[in-house]
């Protein structure tokens, strides 16, 4: 970092996609082997550098956001999307909705892959159980040629709405 605001600013966005990404496979996990979470520090009693989600005035940190859309009743997730890819590597990833409402739902969830130049497409639609993690099927793609931002964008739309993004870089 040049200075103490990229620091700071880098050390947030890492800590939102950290938390994010424990969240979400705990909760995909389904109470095997765990039915939850806790955080060390909600608020900071002072001004400090720490792993609250909000300041010492209550101003939220980058990731009290993430830790909240995690936490929704309903949420669209993926595998882990490798941070950097290489141009012809094969991606496969598992798409799930995990549901925390006591009743069945039906949906349709869209998957995206966008890099600079195009895009992939993948939708698929049906019933998903109440309390429950349903795989709603498998991503599988060859990263292109061109070099760059890769992100991948979920959209479950239906009787709820979640979405989800993740970045990569191919390289």
């Amino acid at each position: 970092a040049r200075n103490s605001d990229d620091w700071r600013t880098t050390t947030q966005r890492y800590q939102a996609q950290l938390l994010r990404r424990q969240i979400e496979t705990l909760r995909r996990l389904k109470y095997h082997p765990t039915g939850g979470f806790s955080l060390h520090h909600l608020v900071d009693p002072a001004p400090a550098i720490s792993s609250s989600l909000l300041d010492h005035d209550r101003v939220p940190k980058k990731a009290y956001d993430a830790v909240r859309q995690a936490c929704a009743p309903v949420i669209v997730v993926a595998d882990r999307m490798p941070a950097r890819l290489r141009s012809g590597e094969t991606i496969a990833l598992d798409i799930h909705v995990v549901s925390d409402l006591r009743e069945v739902m039906s949906g349709e969830v869209q998957a995206e892959i966008r890099w600079p130049g195009g895009t992939y497409t993948w939708r698929w639609q049906g019933e998903i159980g109440a309390d429950s993690v349903t795989r709603i099927g498998n991503l599988s793609w060859v990263a292109p040629a061109d070099k760059g931002p890769v992100t991948l964008i979920l959209l479950l739309s239906g009787d709820q709405t979640a979405t989800n993004r993740y970045d990569s870089r191919i390289a």
